[in-house]
């Protein structure tokens, strides 16, 4: 996990804020806290990892598997809270999958500042979160880049890291930017794609995910079965949850009944965007790089390769 504490970029930022702005919602109130975040599902995590996280990004939005949720500590449990979530570029590069390995194919495209995406219970008080958690599992991904329904925007093939932002906020909800904590974990980076490149990767999504039991040979997964013996009332919920009928590797995320994404007044996202994408710079995530293997200069083959549509020209 990396901890990032909140940096002074409140002077850069006075010209650009709302008239609304308020001074409340920069100085420190005066409360104490540490907030303390623990990654949950890191075993999980850290098995995609291994093999190369993908994460299919769709016109109409996909919610992401695993989901990212975490155990809270350390807040002042009568102050309220933001609890929000941006996905940023750890990489200067875009990527492509050959020969079982993600390298390096140039340079990455040019990338909208970060959405953030604010957590539906936001904002709640500092015991809420620290006895329910944070479950960030209705957060959308799209390639759409004019979409309106607050998903965030990604380019395909390019790496992406979530970062978890933490702000007290006053009597009235507006948010004590001075307060803002930021957590990052480096095995939920994961790279953009329109459909799964790796098998072992949608092997273990089919796998690991209790809603893509219906992909599974035996059309039911050991994990299931078990969890039918211990409790049928749970199994029979989730045997409500619609499945595709035919298997395709980029439709095994978990599937729902439609829901909107919270919606954030504009002045409060704009707010949000210019704290995040001034506080935080591209070079503190130039170590991801060293990561992925570059491409070779020059590859031999003969033909045409359907990876070549997935290449910058």
């Amino acid at each position: 996990m990396a901890f990032f504490p909140p940096q002074s970029f409140f002077p850069w930022m006075q010209c650009l804020l709302p008239s609304g702005f308020t001074p409340s919602r920069v100085f420190d109130d005066g409360v104490r806290d540490n907030p303390m975040v623990e990654l949950l599902d890191r075993p999980l995590w850290e098995k995609f990892s291994e093999i190369g996280t993908e994460m299919v990004i769709t016109k109409n939005g996909r919610r992401i598997f695993p989901a990212f949720r975490v155990k809270i500590s350390g807040l002042n449990k009568n102050c309220k809270y933001y609890l929000l979530m941006d996905l940023v570029s750890p990489s200067s590069c875009r990527y492509k999958f050959l020969r079982g390995k993600w390298l390096q194919a140039g340079n990455a495209d040019p990338e909208l500042p970060p959405r953030p995406f604010f957590h539906p219970d936001s904002p709640a008080t500092g015991e809420h979160w620290m006895g329910k958690g944070a479950n960030f599992s209705k957060m959308k991904l799209t390639n759409n880049m004019t979409d309106n329904n607050g998903f965030m925007i990604l380019n395909s093939m390019h790496k992406y890291l979530p970062r978890l932002h933490i702000m007290r906020c006053d009597d009235n909800s507006q948010p004590i930017y001075s307060t803002l904590k930021t957590f990052c974990f480096n095995e939920t980076a994961f790279i953009a794609v329109t459909a799964y490149q790796n098998t072992q990767v949608t092997e273990l999504k089919i796998e690991e995910n209790p809603f893509a039991k219906g992909f599974r040979k035996d059309g039911n997964g050991k994990r299931e079965k078990k969890r039918h013996r211990e409790d049928e009332t749970t199994e029979a919920e989730n045997e409500t949850v619609p499945l595709k009928k035919c298997f395709k590797s980029d439709d095994i995320e978990e599937e729902e009944e439609e829901e909107d994404s919270p919606r954030i007044p504009p002045e409060l996202m704009a707010q949000w965007q210019l704290a995040l994408f001034s506080t935080f710079g591209a070079p503190f995530f130039k170590k991801f790089d060293s990561m992925v293997t570059p491409a070779p200069s020059k590859l031999k083959k003969s033909g045409f390769d359907v990876l070549d549509l997935l290449s910058r020209p």
